[in-house]
């Protein structure tokens, strides 16, 4: 049963990766596939649903996944409301953003599910993997807060609104506004009657995106030095530190050639990506002893 459970996990972890990004493709491209991504999303609803049964049914024999299954069933529930706003035409870009910080958090989550739920892999890392476990904790908050940022400049329609780097607009700060750019649930997302912000404002959202970025590439390849320094973690510093460059130059490329969509739906996958070798990170730095 515990390897069944475990299987289960991957599967349906592997399966949310696959809906974030048909997500993506459909939001930016508009295509027909939005059908596919809901058959694929009630599928998935159904996967956690008999996760939680699997693990409530057999709770005793569980390291710790009896509560998160549960928690990640009540999540999936949730995502489905502004699914159902989204269907109904009252699309904001709030309700984008909502949406997309749910998917982020059910993949998050199933693929922690799934690590914890390996009964092939009990250990007890060493002082040094257990010393990084709140960096490695800031690091995908920190990513989680860029993904915020991301789906806001995508639902405001304010990735154009810089077409040069690293200047935009041909200043290093242009004219921004800020208390106009963030406010949340305010006007129409883009694509659904052209949003309602002016472009002072989705440039603000703009910077703000090119501002986090900048943060995650200092603190996260101070982080991958640090765990390349770490014999538990050194794979997974050279991950991060790659994965990340990569995110970097696709966020660029994407500037730069006005958000192409198959690269635009690369960087928003890359950050899943980067997500799910954070979170293998932390789990290499909590210790785990038994089922």
């Amino acid at each position: 049963m515990k390897n069944t459970f475990y299987r289960a996990a991957i599967f349906t972890a592997t399966l949310a990766f696959v809906v974030i990004v048909l997500g993506v493709f459909v939001r930016l491209s508009g295509t027909g596939l939005e059908m596919i991504h809901r058959y694929l999303a009630g599928l998935l609803a159904a996967a956690i649903a008999v996760l939680a049964v699997m693990a409530l049914r057999n709770r005793k024999d569980y390291f710790q996944p009896v509560i998160l299954p549960c928690i990640l069933l009540v999540l999936v529930v949730v995502q489905a409301l502004p699914a159902l706003w989204i269907e109904n035409m009252s699309l904001t870009a709030g309700l984008v953003l909502l949406h997309l910080l749910g998917g982020v958090a059910t993949f998050s989550l199933l693929a922690w599910l799934a690590l914890r739920s390996n009964p092939r892999r009990l250990y007890t890392p060493p002082a040094s993997a257990r010393a990084l476990k709140p960096w490695i904790s800031a690091a995908i908050g920190l990513l989680v807060i860029q993904v915020a940022l991301g789906g806001w400049t995508s639902a405001n329609d304010a990735a154009l609104s810089c077409p040069d780097f690293p200047t935009c607009m041909g200043q290093w700060w242009p004219e921004s506004d800020f208390a106009g750019g963030f406010v949340y649930g305010m006007g129409s997302a883009a694509g659904n009657e052209g949003g309602g912000l002016r472009e002072a404002a989705r440039i603000a959202i703009h910077m703000a995106h090119r501002v986090g970025a900048l943060v995650m590439l200092f603190f996260l390849a101070a982080l991958s030095i640090k765990m390349m320094r770490t014999p538990a973690l050194d794979l997974h510093g050279k991950a991060v530190l790659f994965i990340l460059l990569l995110q970097i130059s696709l966020g660029v490329i994407n500037v730069l050639l006005q958000v192409p969509l198959i690269n635009a739906v690369a960087h928003s996958s890359t950050a899943s990506i980067l997500l799910f070798t954070l979170v293998t990170a932390l789990h290499r730095a909590v210790p785990r002893r038994g089922m």
